[in-house]
């Protein structure tokens, strides 16, 4: 009768590598300076903070990557639905809500780091799966509230890809000579290839 609640080792180190990777992005989360702290390259350069309340896209990085550290690392276990975990990926997405709006509230142009779209797209998945369960439970005023997020967030992703297809097609206008053999159709097709 005990075999049957005996954990095994690999299960056991698999849960500890688990708990210490959560604490470790906790504590790296914590550590990071705050968006709005202009950037500093030097190991001793002092914090401070932005006389324009303007957010530091450099730093605004750091958080966002650690808001889908958060994510990858509980996602699964909250599809499987895991409270705590689908708590903490809601709780990571919700904390850079606000930072979000104001980078495009910035037009930060400079905020074009390539995994952003990756990053928004899991936050997306985020909040799209809390909506649907708050509706399926009948809690219509909490699916509400969620919508503005999914908004902005598809927002910042045709946003995001826009500013691909701008960058697409300036790089086939430098990449490609204006006569490659073969007309506008050989060029055309080329540009697909990119």
């Amino acid at each position: 009768m005990h075999d049957l609640f005996k954990v095994s080792e690999n299960d056991r180190l698999f849960w500890d590598e688990f708990e210490t990777m959560n604490q470790v992005i906790q504590q790296v989360t914590a550590s990071l300076p705050s968006v709005y702290e202009e950037s500093r390259f030097e190991a001793e350069a002092a914090h401070v903070r932005s006389r324009t309340k303007e957010i530091d896209h450099y730093n605004a990085t750091y958080h966002f990557l650690m808001c889908d550290a958060t994510i990858c690392l509980h996602s699964r276990r909250a599809r499987a639905g895991n409270y705590t975990s689908r708590d903490a990926c809601i709780a990571a997405s919700w904390r850079m809500m606000p930072v979000l709006r104001q980078i495009l509230g910035q037009a930060m142009s400079s905020f074009d780091f390539s995994y952003m779209v990756v990053i928004f797209t899991h936050m997306f998945r985020e909040f799209g799966t809390e909506h649907s369960r708050l509706l399926a439970m009948g809690e219509f005023e909490g699916a509400r509230i969620i919508v503005p997020e999914l908004t902005v967030l598809s927002v910042a992703l045709r946003r995001h890809a826009e500013g691909i297809s701008l960058a697409r097609k300036s790089m086939i206008n430098i990449l490609l000579p204006s006569r490659i053999p073969g007309g506008a159709g050989q060029r055309r097709k080329a540009a697909f290839l990119l």
